[in-house]
């Protein structure tokens, strides 16, 4: 079985995970909580598995950058299930809008993942903010739960221009 290195996203940036931006968050970690802003419930742990509810509408993920490039960004996460509603989930990063996945409408506990590119664009050297905006939460056992997310990767990609040379 292949051994995970936890690790916050200053360290990911300090010891050049990858690549200097390569950034890993595993998001049910104490470590990770100086990353998350508004809308996060606490840790929780299903069986091995370390993930975090948003518990509002809309959760912020801050993450700081050394260069402003085109970066992909990959979600681990499952949506609390209502059966009759398909989770929609929008990805905004500094206010800007990138893209929207529907997440499956499946009862099962599978945190899939979400990939998106982001272009160096909407980015800034230092601090950034990611933000996931879903559709709905639901109120169970007097808390609310709209997305379960386990982790977030945040690496650099060769623009198509850097591709050719």
């Amino acid at each position: 079985m292949q051994r995970f290195i936890h690790i916050t996203l200053a360290w990911a940036c300090i010891l050049g995970a990858g690549s200097a931006q390569d950034i890993f968050l595993d998001v049910g970690r104490p470590e990770a909580r100086e990353h998350l802003g508004y809308g996060w419930g606490g840790n929780e742990r299903s069986g091995p598995t370390r993930f975090a509810w948003i518990k509002e509408l809309e959760g912020d993920v801050w993450f700081d950058l050394m260069a402003a490039e085109n970066l992909e960004i990959t979600i681990r996460a499952v949506p609390f299930f209502v059966e009759h509603r398909r989770q929609p989930v929008a990805l905004y990063v500094n206010n800007r809008y990138v893209t929207e996945w529907v997440c499956p409408h499946r009862s099962e506990w599978n945190f899939n993942p979400y990939t998106a590119a982001v272009p160096s664009e909407l980015l800034q050297p230092g601090r950034n903010r990611l933000t996931l905006r879903m559709g709905y939460h639901v109120r169970s056992k007097k808390r609310f739960h709209a997305l379960a997310v386990e982790s977030i990767r945040i690496r650099p990609v060769e623009s198509e221009a850097e591709e050719g040379i």
